[in-house]
């Protein structure tokens, strides 16, 4: 599969939580992956459970929210990013 093809099919509620933690908002809680994926409340929950089970990010279970390593957000922005956003915008 060619890279862009696959960078395409990034479409999951996951996918672009990485895509907008690594772009738009550095810590992301379930308040504004809500917001940022236009999701319920109760699905971002869910979906930052499911972040904290990747080993590319960071947890904080004090401010319940987390980010991508270093390493992760600029592999995502470098790669990823641009097929989302060619762009730049």
């Amino acid at each position: 599969m060619r890279t862009e093809q696959f960078f395409l099919q990034l479409q999951g509620p996951l996918d672009r939580a990485v895509l907008y933690m690594a772009h738009i908002s550095r810590r992301n809680n379930a308040h504004i992956l809500s917001v940022l994926l236009d999701v319920p409340l109760p699905e971002a929950q869910a979906l930052v459970q499911q972040l904290t089970e990747l080993s590319f990010v960071k947890y904080n279970p004090y401010t319940g929210s987390c980010l991508l390593h270093d390493e992760m957000k600029n592999l995502v922005n470098k790669h990823a990013w641009p097929y989302v956003d060619p762009m730049g915008e």
